[in-house]
């Protein structure tokens, strides 16, 4: 039986994270966001959807402080923390979006499906559409 994570940094994301639930909700199993020190009320969205969504797991970890002025951004530190916790929670597959991202109405059609069609270490790649 396959279990569907997706794994998402965030910070400061309050604006976006409705729209992120609503289409990630749908097709995860799981989802597994690390907070990379928010200073607005994205922590009350995710509580928020952790309350009121279909059984979707909600979980949220912690970025270490950092002074977040400073130039750069600890992408690739981040993503395996999460690749990390995604492999410990169980994960057969992952999502791997930012908050600011999300899937056209067409792949949330039958999305889940094709992803489960994936044979191990293959992934699916998409371009992107700015709006």
């Amino acid at each position: 039986m396959s279990k569907l994570i997706a794994l998402t940094p965030f910070r400061d994301e309050e604006h976006m994270l409705p729209i992120y639930f609503k289409n990630v909700i749908p097709i995860a199993d799981e989802i597994i966001l690390m907070n990379d020190n928010s200073s607005d009320k994205s922590l009350e969205v995710i509580d928020k959807f952790s309350k009121d969504n279909s059984g979707t797991k909600i979980t949220v970890y912690h970025q270490e402080e950092r002074d977040v002025t400073e130039p750069g951004w600890p992408e690739g530190n981040i993503r395996e923390k999460l690749f990390d916790i995604g492999r410990d929670h169980g994960a057969t597959h992952f999502l791997n979006l930012d908050a600011d991202e999300t899937f056209s109405t067409n792949f949330l059609q039958n999305g889940r499906e094709k992803i489960e069609q994936l044979s191990p270490g293959q992934i699916m790649w998409f371009s992107w559409v700015h709006i």
